[in-house]
């Protein structure tokens, strides 16, 4: 898509594992520059290698601004490479999205970023996440999302510098976890 529009994407990505090696890896795409499309469309190629020297390649579509993609391995994870083969012209800035998977909830693949947060708190799930709270260190919640969705983009500019706490429900689940506002 490149080559006829201007510009290009840039990745940003990071992965998480739990002790029984599910694996999530999130990938966030912008463009080079401020161009008229939000997001390329594409196939990309990942590459895990893992601590015993073996390595794996997948194809992920990407196909929107932030994807998590899930993966279940047999053993530890030591580096991701993004388009090992350098196929596509871009720019990859890896570890950039202080990505977070939840352990005790792995099995909904509860992912949020970035931690500490300036703007934007991302908060994406692989089963539906049915309610998002957000509380101050008094316990007043400043912030309440109370319907089905799978993917939520919470903004916190207008919050004070300090540390919250985020509530998020998945099924029968419920996780908090403390983020840092800046």
């Amino acid at each position: 898509q490149w080559i006829y529009d201007e510009y290009y994407p840039k990745y940003t990505y990071d992965y998480g594992q739990d002790g029984e090696f599910n694996t999530v890896l999130g990938i966030l795409q912008t463009q080079g520059d401020n161009g008229w499309r939000s997001v390329f469309e594409m196939p990309i190629d990942v590459k895990f290698e893992f601590t015993d020297g073996t390595e794996t390649t997948v194809v992920v579509q990407n196909d929107v601004i932030f994807q998590t993609f899930n993966f279940e391995f047999t053993k530890e994870i030591s580096s991701v490479t993004i388009d090992p083969d350098n196929w596509i012209l871009k720019n990859v800035i890896p570890g950039d999205l202080e990505l977070s998977v939840d352990e005790n909830i792995l099995g909904n693949h509860l992912v949020f970023y970035p931690n500490p947060v300036n703007n934007i708190l991302n908060v994406s799930a692989k089963e539906m996440i049915s309610s998002v709270s957000i509380s101050n260190v008094l316990g007043q919640v400043i912030y309440h999302l109370d319907e089905d969705v799978f993917e939520a983009a919470i903004e916190m500019s207008r919050y004070a510098k300090g540390t919250y706490f985020v509530k998020i429900r998945v099924g029968d689940d419920t996780v908090t976890k403390k983020i840092i506002k800046e």
